[in-house]
């Protein structure tokens, strides 16, 4: 079994997370959809790189082995 962190900016990232799911299931899933900051489109490379190593460091502190940014 591996730990899977996943994240996106909330929209498309649950339909990636059950894929990998149902071909994986044995393994175990953290899921954050960051919707307080969605869009992130109209975000600078600056933000976006705040959010993304906000959560990065989230999975990092609960022993997530692969990270996946849908």
């Amino acid at each position: 079994m591996m730990k899977i962190g996943m994240f996106d900016s909330g929209v498309g990232g649950l339909t990636v997370l059950k894929s990998v799911y149902d071909k994986y299931p044995n393994n175990e899933y953290i899921y954050v959809g960051d919707n307080k900051n969605s869009p992130y489109g109209d975000k600078s490379k600056d933000e976006l790189y705040n959010y993304a190593t906000r959560i990065i460091d989230y999975f990092i502190e609960r022993d997530i082995k692969l990270i996946v940014i849908a």
